[in-house]
């Protein structure tokens, strides 16, 4: 299964491998960020169906999401939802802080959340791309190619400029 670039911005790469919409970050997204991701993933669902949504979070811990974005964010992820099987959301980073903001991170998604598409967060692409394979109504093709696609997303790790290079 190939990957696909579809938009690629200094902070930001989204894309898709078949029905894995996937979005690389390294700060927050700003509302214009979201309506660009929406447009992306209702393209890939006219494509390919239901998708699942692998959402990758590198760079500084600690960012916060604007009130404007974190509304919008939810407007999307309610809209989206009944053509959705799933999201996972990777923030990488080790040791306290990186477990930290996963447990933030899992519990306002909890609370808030009154969609039906599971969710959950990680601390690495593997396990999520496997907790994504195993969600049902997952098309064969994402799940025999699961491998493929985390090797492809790890080998092109350095879409995002982090500034620190």
């Amino acid at each position: 299964m190939e990957l696909t670039v579809l938009v690629q911005r200094l902070h930001y790469t989204i894309g898709h491998a078949g029905p894995l919409v996937f979005n690389v970050a390294v700060s927050p997204p700003t509302v214009a960020d979201i309506d660009t991701c929406e447009q992306v993933f209702r393209s890939v669902i006219d494509q390919q169906g239901p998708i699942s949504i692998l959402v990758v979070i590198r760079g500084p811990a600690g960012q916060r999401v604007s009130p404007e974005a974190r509304a919008r964010l939810d407007q999307l992820a309610t809209s989206l939802d009944s053509s959705t099987l799933g999201h996972a959301t990777v923030i990488e980073g080790e040791g306290l802080v990186g477990g930290l903001m996963r447990a933030l991170i899992g519990v306002i998604a909890l609370l808030k959340s009154s969609n039906t598409a599971p969710s959950k967060v990680f601390s690495n692409v593997h396990a999520a791309l496997e907790w994504l394979a195993a969600l049902p109504g997952q098309q064969e093709t994402f799940v025999a190619n699961c491998a493929e696609v985390e090797a492809e997303l790890k080998r092109r790790a350095r879409w995002v400029s982090t500034g620190s290079t």
